[in-house]
């Protein structure tokens, strides 16, 4: 199943004003590893947080 970035795009704009920061990156991380490659970048574009958040985000969901 392809998500497209408008489907993405509408999920964080519900999604996330109602969560706090922690929880945020959580969402964040866990949505980049799951899209695979090019998860970050369009996490990135699509929930308005900046890349490096994103990747900060999945390192942490991940363990690493």
């Amino acid at each position: 199943m392809e998500v497209t970035s408008e489907a993405l795009a509408r999920f964080f704009k519900v999604v996330l004003p109602h969560m706090n920061e922690l929880q945020r990156r959580v969402v964040a991380g866990a949505s980049a590893e799951m899209l695979g490659r090019g998860g970050k970048t369009a996490v990135a574009e699509t929930s308005g947080m900046s890349r490096n958040t994103v990747i900060k985000a999945e390192r942490e969901v991940l363990g690493a």
